[in-house]
């Protein structure tokens, strides 16, 4: 099984967005984003251009979350443009830690595919030995 290999222009191409973060800066989201999700042959994600489309996702979320600043999270709640002010709302704590997924587009799209990898459970068959 291969594992996903970061591409920086294909990720600019897809993500045009973080044109302004470093090669080293994407890079370094990239290594973070196989921390949240396996990129080995272990992986719960075998296919691997799914894998790859959720590594990308987790890594625009990282990339955005760092844009904000000052090490914010959380829901923006409100902004203003005029002497800039915005505010956000604390983190709840969930068992599935969707809260955190759901600050950016890229997170909660990753949070809805991998949702299917975390549902239900895993069956072993009863054998019955004599």
């Amino acid at each position: 099984m291969a594992v996903v290999v970061f591409d920086v222009a294909d990720f600019r191409t897809i993500y045009p967005q973080f044109s302004e973060l470093t090669d080293a800066q994407l890079t370094a989201f990239f290594d973070d984003a196989c921390l949240y999700l396996d990129n080995t042959d272990a992986s719960p994600v075998q296919n691997i251009t799914l894998r790859k489309s959720l590594l990308y996702k987790i890594v625009c979320h990282l990339a955005t979350l760092s844009q904000r600043g000052g090490g914010v999270t959380g829901a923006v709640t409100s902004a203003s443009e005029g002497s800039v002010s915005s505010s956000f709302s604390p983190l709840q704590s969930t068992t599935e830690n969707a809260a955190w997924w759901n600050q950016t587009a890229c997170g909660a799209a990753f949070w809805m595919l991998w949702r299917r990898f975390t549902r239900g459970g895993y069956y072993v068959p009863y054998t019955r030995y004599h």
